[in-house]
């Protein structure tokens, strides 16, 4: 297809025996209520709100001239990008660091991937201590993604790889793909999972990325673990967009599959995969997300997004300071989150601090 053909739509494109249940969940890995609560009662943490330090951001979008055109045609934020301006804005939130990555589901030819890959690896090389960048792949050509795979790890040395949660209609569960996963399990690669619009129709006509986005990470994670591919592929390092979409909070209610038929795992088996889960924060810091994924996937779990340029810089700026009021994270947590876990992820960083 044409890339001018591109709309912001595709641009940005889803009693007793409950006692039993609870206490069975309580005992899970990832279970656990400690430090979850906002409000200032039992468990809460109230020694939030100190002093902030670097951030690493793992949510960042780079966007090339023929990208740009389109954000211009929508009246997109994104329509002024330029490198010196994404600097800029970074300086402005405090973010040291920030790992790029191609921001949009929509279809794109082989050559187009190349060309992305190339473009940030480009931006790495002349702004080595701002940013990395995960390699894009077009994961329903196998054979191509197996090629570009090995050429963005070993010479464009790439920080990890992008992948949406599905392209063309293929899931990440989709065994068609397993010899994709089966090589980025090989590399013990990081993978940021980045929504678009889900594969059917959609009820509404609204911008999908208002709530589908949400709704496609939870979807394409939850059969990720339920068709048994964490478990096979267990050193993927997976990393989901917006705090998990809605996964912290129904987290549960997934683990319960089989209970209503949904699965043929148990909570035992599926949570944990769950927890295993990185969890960053793009347009998700609140007093409601926070707490939730703690107590799914612990604070050394969870890292800072922005989303930049796809954001404004107010709500960014928003963010930062709603990370730092955040009650139910110590500070050293609060700084966990924006740069430590980060830090374990991509050691590299380590000498830009």
């Amino acid at each position: 297809m044409e890339k001018e053909s591109l709309t912001r739509r595709s641009f940005l494109k889803a009693g007793a025996a409950a006692a039993a249940t609870a206490a069975a969940f309580g005992a899970i890995p990832g279970c656990s209520d400690k430090g979850s609560s906002p409000e200032g009662g039992e468990g809460a943490n109230t020694t939030g709100g100190g002093k902030l330090g670097p951030i690493i951001d793992v949510h960042h979008h780079a966007l090339e001239d023929w990208m740009i055109a389109v954000a211009k045609k929508a009246g997109m934020p994104a329509a002024s990008w330029t490198v010196e301006a994404d600097i800029e804005a970074m300086d402005q939130a405090g973010i040291t660091a920030s790992i790029l990555s191609f921001p949009t589901p929509a279809p794109r030819d082989n050559a187009t991937v190349r060309t992305s890959n190339e473009f940030m690896a480009q931006l790495v090389a002349d702004h080595p201590s701002r940013y990395g960048f995960f390699a894009g792949l077009n994961y329903d050509d196998v054979d191509n993604a197996l090629a570009e795979i090995e050429y963005s790890a070993g010479t464009l040395k790439a920080d990890g790889f992008v992948l949406f949660g599905n392209y063309k209609g293929i899931y990440l569960s989709d065994d068609r793909i397993d010899a994709v996963l089966a090589e980025l399990d090989s590399r013990g690669a990081a993978v940021l999972v980045h929504p678009g619009p889900p594969a059917g129709e959609v009820a509404f006509p609204r911008d999908p990325a208002i709530y589908e986005f949400p709704f496609e990470t939870t979807r394409a994670i939850a059969e990720l673990v339920y068709a048994g591919k964490v478990k096979k592929y267990p050193n993927i390092k997976w990393i989901l967009s917006h705090a998990g979409g809605t996964l912290p909070f129904i987290a549960h209610r997934l683990g319960n599959g089989k209970e209503i038929g949904g699965c043929e795992q148990t909570p035992e088996e599926i949570l944990p995969d769950f927890a295993s889960m990185y969890f960053e924060f793009a347009h998700s810091i609140s007093p409601c997300s926070i707490p939730a994924t703690k107590a799914l996937a612990g604070v050394d779990h969870m890292l800072f997004g922005s989303d930049l340029p796809m954001r404004t810089m107010e709500g960014l700026l928003r963010s930062v300071e709603d990370l730092k009021a955040n009650v139910s994270l110590t500070i050293d947590e609060q700084n966990r989150l924006a740069s430590g876990t980060a830090l374990e992820l991509f050691p590299r960083f380590k000498e830009v601090l």
